[in-house]
Parts: structure tokens; sequence; C-alpha cells
């Protein structure tokens, strides 16, 4: 792979694509000392996840929401096929589980506190299509900001020429083009003292400080990652946030949130991702942990609110015939009957509205 390396005169260092390997154990060294505290994954605990909860059928996966007085819904779909939908619950006192008798360690909730009930809960739904590959990692990285030899430094990294040389490294690094959830992958599976920074394994290493350099930002806030969801290809990750905003600090009820991220491939098209929000101390703040699994109980009182609303993303999503179209204009009219005597928002109701007019 003649075009990859380079040597600008005799003596000097070794240069791959713009890089000067000898200077990679300093770069390497430093990026070691600036990495946050990185989570990687954890299997999921054996025993089924016990807390108050809704099971909810998604590409096909099942998710665990929180089993909550919700009261707003907001749902949109993009003429590209984006598609978002938020529930939202406050002041809401979660429905206690009721699992048969014969299972002892589904049993024994708590009652719910006072500042769960004042507290709010948020869930997100959202659907869009898989970015591009990253053709040349060099300009998805800081990595590389510092690591440009002297002779090809001062170059901006485009041009033909140094197009080409990012591509070859790609493919040397990678096999190839990658995507930012192959490179996440790789994060959540490394830590950085994996890194030797060695110059003999700067080839290992190398795609190794770029993932975990692409996740500093992202990795300041997860506590918790968990590989895959139920069968499809994703992960579970469970972020710890402080208070944003000056009466959340004044408020230490709800100084603290728990945020459930889940990130899914639901198809070499298209990714779905899944934002779970409640205070930290709430009776269902482990939801997550149910997210892809079928081995636990629901909470009473689902509502056949949900039903619809779950007949109703199947509809939407799938591909469909005028017939089928018609069907899921149908659905959506019964969803917006039901959330409005359900005691939704009238905001909710004209959003389920609206859609079921774009089907």
């Amino acid at each position: 792979m003649a075009t990859l390396h380079s040597r600008a005169a005799q003596g000097s260092a070794p240069v791959v694509a713009g890089l000067d390997l000898n200077d990679w154990p300093r770069h390497c060294r430093k990026l070691r000392r600036s990495l946050p505290k990185n989570v990687v994954y954890d299997p999921r605990p054996g025993q089924p996840f016990v807390a108050p909860a809704w099971k909810l059928k998604w590409q096909g996966t099942t998710l665990a929401i929180p089993a909550v007085n919700y009261q707003e819904l907001t749902v949109v779909r993009q003429s590209n096929g984006e598609f978002f939908l938020a529930l939202q619950a406050q002041a809401a006192r979660p429905p206690q589980t009721s699992p048969p008798q014969t299972s002892p360690s589904a049993i024994g909730h708590s009652t719910v506190s006072n500042s769960d009930m004042a507290s709010d809960v948020t869930v997100v739904l959202s659907r869009s299509a898989v970015q591009k590959p990253i053709q040349d990692v060099r300009v998805a990285s800081t990595v590389f900001n510092d690591m440009a030899s002297d002779n090809l430094g001062q170059q901006p990294l485009q041009g033909r020429r140094n197009l080409r040389q990012g591509q070859l490294l790609t493919q040397r690094l990678f096999d190839g083009p990658v995507s930012e959830d192959e490179i996440l992958e790789l994060a959540y599976r490394h830590q950085s003292r994996d890194l030797s920074c060695d110059l003999a394994a700067w080839e290992d290493e190398l795609p190794i400080a770029i993932a975990l350099d692409m996740r500093q930002e992202e990795a300041k806030t997860v506590v918790a990652a968990y590989p895959r969801v139920g069968q499809q290809a994703g992960r579970v990750l469970r972020h710890r946030r402080g208070a944003v905003t000056g009466k959340e600090r004044r408020n230490n009820t709800t100084a603290n949130r728990t945020e459930w991220q889940i990130q899914l491939g639901d198809s070499s098209q298209n990714r779905s991702e899944v934002w779970i929000s409640l205070p930290e101390g709430h009776i269902s703040s482990n939801v997550g942990l149910g997210m892809g699994q079928d081995n636990w109980w629901e909470a009473k009182d689902r509502p056949a609110w949900l039903d619809t609303l779950e007949a109703a993303l199947q509809t939407t999503l799938a591909t469909q015939t005028s017939m089928e179209t018609q069907a899921s204009e149908t659905v959506w009219q019964t969803l917006a009957t039901e959330i409005q005597q359900a005691g939704f928002s009238q905001n909710s109701v004209r959003s389920v509205q609206t859609l079921s007019r774009q089907e």
C-alpha cells in the first residue's frame, strides 16, 4: 500500500496518511490522560426486571415504559419517513405492579414518595435514516488535530490527494467506510487503559483511540451500558444528569435525573432511538433494564389507548398499500378519541388528528 506510506526525506519520521507515527506515543499518552473514566459494557442482570412499567412493541422489540398517568402525546411524521413520538406525565403516581403470587421476586414494591408524585416523566421515540458511513476518519476525531506531519500538517484535510489518503487509512483501520455506531460499539468495549501507546501497536490502538475520543462528551454522564436490545443490534445506556435549571438546583427532589438511552439499529436503512427521563429516585428508575426483554410482569391498569398506540405505530411504520393506509388512518382516529377520553391535553389530540390526516 505504497500510497499510504511516505517519507519526506531520509531519516525523517514515517508518515501514514499525513500522520507522523513517531509522534504517536506522545499524542496517545496525552489523549489517555485527558479521557474521562469510561464505562464499558456490563452483562444484563440475570434476574427479571422488576419495576412499575408497561410493555410497548416498537420496531420488533419490547420496550419498557414507566407506568404513570401520561397526559401529553406528541406525534410527528415527516415526508422523508422520519418519525418522532413523545409521551409526558407530570405529578403522576405510578400504578403498583400486580404479578402472580407464584413470582416472589416480583413482589414488594414500595409506595411512591411525594417527590415521585411531583416530578415529570418523559418518553421519546424517534426513527430516522442511518447516516452515511464515514469515509475519512481523520475528519471525525480530534485525535488527528495534533498528529499531522510537518510536511502535510499545514494542508487542510481536503482535496483529492488528502481525501484518498484518508480513505486508505480508514480502509486499513476499519476495513472500509465505518459508521458512527460501529465506532461507538468499539468505545463501549474498551477503556483508556487498553491504550499501551507503543509505537509498534499504533495500528491496533488507533481505532480504539478514535472511538474513545469520539464519545468523550457522552462518557461524562453514562453510568452503565448494556450491549444489544433483545435480539437486535444496539445498546442500552444509563445516564445520570444533575440539575439543569436554577429551579431544579433549588429543589432537591428533581436535582438528579436518570435518563435511559436505547440505540437500536432496526434495519440497514433506519435506526431508532428511545429516551426515557425521570427523577433518580423514581420507583420506575430501573425501567431501562426491561428494554428488549419479555420476562417481566407488567403493571396493572394498562390503558386501552396504549394498545391502540402500539397498533398505530405498527401500521404507520410498515410499508403500506392503499387499503393498509386507510386502516392506519382509522387507528390514529381511534387513538385521538381514546386519549381525549383519558384526559390528555387538546394539543395531544390535535397532534394525533393531524397525523391521521397525513397518512
